[in-house]
């Protein structure tokens, strides 16, 4: 007699995800490199019987996407559109593998972001405040006077700028205990163990709270409280 069988109830799943990339300009050999490896890991993980899940994709909103698209004299979301055919087509040639392909502008990624902040404002994890420092725009980080290399970025080596705005805050610092004690109960939650003794050191030294909004960017998704 022929049975409905469930296919895969019992298979172990899979996510991998590239860098969503930046559209401020074409893609490159970097970009190429990195889903290359990822799209790598997803086959292999598919030829061993896991249910895999490969994304990647575009970051098209901040202060640079806002800069590039200035400089050529189009709005960003031109620039955005022009730039995701130019990733999607090279996917293509290389045969990427990818099972879908997020672009942050999109409606879906848009409304779950809103959704996601929303919550986490009413737990109380998210605050307005005020911060002055230092601001990398093609890294989009913000640096202490202390994490300056030289004065300039510590992690692209590029000028920073000085700020003082309003913005939105996660309190990260509030979950530097559990986040220590998970790290030394799961020694093997992160890996390799270069990466994972590089952040339990971070975590020993201590986290701050981190901004998750910039009021000076017009291009980006309005916080949805301060609509």
């Amino acid at each position: 007699m022929n049975r409905i069988v469930s296919i895969g109830v019992n298979r172990n799943t899979f996510y991998i995800t590239t860098p969503i990339y930046y559209v401020n300009d074409i893609p490159h050999i970097g970009h190429s490199y990195t889903t290359i490896a990822a799209d790598a890991l997803a086959r292999y993980k598919r030829m061993r019987g896991y249910d895999v899940f490969f994304l990647t994709g575009t970051d098209e909103h901040g202060q640079k996407i806002q800069k590039a698209a200035q400089a050529n004299n189009e709005k960003p979301i031109e620039l955005a559109d022009r730039m995701v055919e130019r990733f999607k087509n090279l996917w293509k040639i290389l045969n990427v593998s990818n099972d879908d392909f997020i672009r942050t502008t999109e409606d879906k990624h848009v409304r779950q972001v809103e959704d996601i902040f929303e919550k986490i404002y009413e737990n109380g994890d998210i605050y307005l405040g005020e911060y002055e420092g230092w601001y990398c725009i093609p890294c989009e980080s913000f640096w202490t006077a202390s994490q300056l290399s030289s004065g300039n970025c510590p992690e692209c080596s590029r000028s920073v700028e000085r700020l003082k705005e309003k913005n939105f805050f996660f309190r990260l610092s509030k979950y530097q205990d559990s986040l220590l004690k998970h790290f030394e109960e799961h020694p093997d939650f992160v890996k390799p163990e270069s990466r994972r003794n590089e952040l339990h050191r971070r975590l020993v030294a201590g986290l701050d709270d981190i901004s998750v909004s910039r009021a000076a960017v017009e291009w980006g998704i309005p916080v949805p409280m301060d609509k």
